[in-house]
């Protein structure tokens, strides 16, 4: 195999992986817009991007993880672990 195969199934694995990524990150806010459905009458948002994430009450940012819910926190967790996911989403709000 030469190097211009190589890089050309480089790109394809590439390829494949990205695809992962976007539906792990399709299906990161589905459970987020459940989550927020769920607790609606609190008035969450969540946002993401530049290498962080966030929920807000009332437009107001959340900076104690610990005053979340379980089932949120344990989504900022999974955040942390796939922080790849960030570069496919932003703000996820009720609605949208």
């Amino acid at each position: 195999m030469n190097f211009t195969n190589e890089l050309e199934e480089l790109d394809k694995v590439y390829t494949v992986l990205e695809r992962v990524e976007e539906k792990v990150a399709q299906r990161f806010v589905v459970e987020v817009k459940k989550m927020l459905a769920k607790y609606k009458k609190y008035n969450f948002d969540f946002t993401c991007g530049n290498g962080t994430f966030f929920f807000c009450k009332n437009d107001e940012i959340i900076h104690d993880e610990e005053k979340l819910p379980k089932d949120m926190k344990e989504l900022c967790t999974f955040l942390e672990d796939n922080d790849y996911i960030q570069k496919y989403i932003s703000t996820i709000k009720l609605g949208e």
